[in-house]
């Protein structure tokens, strides 16, 4: 009998637009500037290495998904989003619950988006620093310990070195702590002796109402700075640490908490000018089965706008026992408005907005998987013909996959026949497809397979 393959490849064009954030163990940054190499967050909870990133100018019709808790992500008609259908306007999913991979421009007001749940996929349990010896410079690790955890989260929110990092007039470790957390100041100097040996120096500032914790390393405080960044607005946390269990992760939580956070009756909220911090923040309470939103402060003139991961109830008294140690007071229920399985979190859409856009529009090829996570759910991965059907599909430097030894048509489409053994790969290529421009035909008949 025999079949057609019929590639409508004008229309292989499902992406997202340059601002597009994208969650990999740095946090989220937008898609524009992914790299090849770096390392995304997929469906399953892993973090994948990208292999591809394709741009191109798109001219039509995008449309921007608002997400609860998530802020929203813009993306063209045809790309795919992992969704649940909302089954009853007015009430939730009930398990067992469908996934399924949904054109962007199908999708209605209450649908739930997915984000999964980052799984560790790392086996490294120590970071690598430098000590001075007799015969020069040795290298040394530093466990991943609850200590340690709990002072890296002290010093990101806190701590600063003090001289220029690239010299080597950068000597000392620094933390800042308010006139009342002097519990805070002598936790950090306790850490500091524990995990480095270092002895601190803890001083009162009466004229800044502050509390100072200040010890004397310029290897230590060069490590600091290159782990965990140097500047308020550069502050992160290293992804070995992000790969780490989540039981070491609660102690991270617990110093980030206590620098820049405050919990209340019914809501609780961490402040940085560090997206890339914020970002994480979000991956770290989730893996506590935490739910938190974004909201970002507009900056006062000459200031730096604030990005600010917030709790709500129910998660603020599970939140309160984390960081306290102790048992969190009573919350007042409030209605759930997102779903928790034990991999994904399922979240709903707000709005569905249409929108005309001409622009650059980019997406990703990630390895051994077929989707990759933004900052607002997991969208599909381009590329996934080839990956499945190699041979008879290939990449474009465009970003637009070509049927290997395909006819061109006037059109811009292409066509090719194959045999009936050919006919079960591409089959699984064209049901791959973020944006359907793969179909398979009857030759005898020209029946549309799919």
């Amino acid at each position: 009998m025999g079949y057609k393959i019929q590639h409508d490849r004008p229309n292989c064009i499902g992406c997202l637009t340059p601002d597009t954030l994208i969650v990999g163990p740095y946090g989220a940054k937008p898609i524009s500037e992914i790299k090849v190499g770096d390392l995304v967050l997929t469906s399953n909870g892993s973090y994948q290495a990208v292999t591809g990133v394709m741009a191109h100018k798109h001219v039509g019709r995008i449309f921007e998904l608002k997400i609860r808790s998530m802020g929203s992500i813009h993306i063209t008609e045809e790309h795919k989003v992992l969704v649940v259908r909302r089954k009853s306007k007015y009430e939730h999913n009930r398990a067992p619950f469908e996934f399924e991979w949904t054109e962007a421009g199908n999708l209605k007001k209450l649908d739930y988006v997915t984000y999964p749940k980052p799984v560790r996929s790392a086996s490294v349990n120590f970071l690598t620093f430098s000590t001075a010896s007799r015969n020069g410079l040795k290298q040394k690790t530093v466990a991943f310990t609850p200590e340690f955890f709990r002072l890296a989260g002290y010093y990101v929110s806190e701590g600063n070195t003090i001289g220029k990092p690239e010299t080597v007039y950068c000597r000392q470790i620094l933390f800042t702590f308010g006139s009342k957390e002097m519990e805070l100041a002598q936790d950090t100097a306790q850490l500091l002796d524990h995990v480095f040996g270092l002895k601190a120096t803890i001083r009162r500032i009466p004229r800044k109402n502050t509390i100072t914790v200040l010890a004397n390393s310029s290897l230590i405080a060069k490590a600091f700075v290159e782990w965990f960044g140097h500047g308020a607005q550069n502050k992160h946390v290293p992804a070995e640490m992000m790969l780490a269990e989540p039981w070491v992760q609660r102690d991270l939580i617990k110093g980030l908490w206590r620098g820049d956070g405050w919990i209340g009756s019914n809501r609780a909220q961490y402040s940085t000018i560090s997206r890339r911090l914020a970002e994480q923040m979000k991956l770290l309470l989730l893996r506590q089965d935490i739910v938190s939103s974004m909201e970002q402060s507009k900056p006062r003139p000459g200031h730096r706008p604030s990005f600010k991961p917030k709790v709500c109830n129910p998660y603020v008294a599970h939140l309160e026992a984390l960081v306290n140690g102790q048992t969190a007071k009573t919350a007042s229920a409030l209605k759930i408005n997102s779903i928790q399985t034990e991999s994904r979190l399922l979240l709903p859409i707000m709005d569905v907005i249409e929108t005309p856009y001409s622009g650059v529009v980019y997406n990703l090829e990630v390895a051994g998987i077929e989707d990759y996570c933004t900052s607002a759910g997991i969208v599909h991965n381009c590329a996934a013909c080839a990956g499945v059907s190699p041979d008879f599909w290939t990449m474009n430097d465009d970003g637009k996959s070509d049927v290997v030894g395909g006819k061109k048509m006037d059109d811009e489409t292409e066509e090719l026949d194959i045999q009936d053994q050919d006919f079960d790969t591409n089959m699984e290529a064209a049901q791959s497809c973020p944006v359907n421009v793969i179909h398979l035909v009857k030759k005898d008949s020209g029946e549309k397979i799919i």
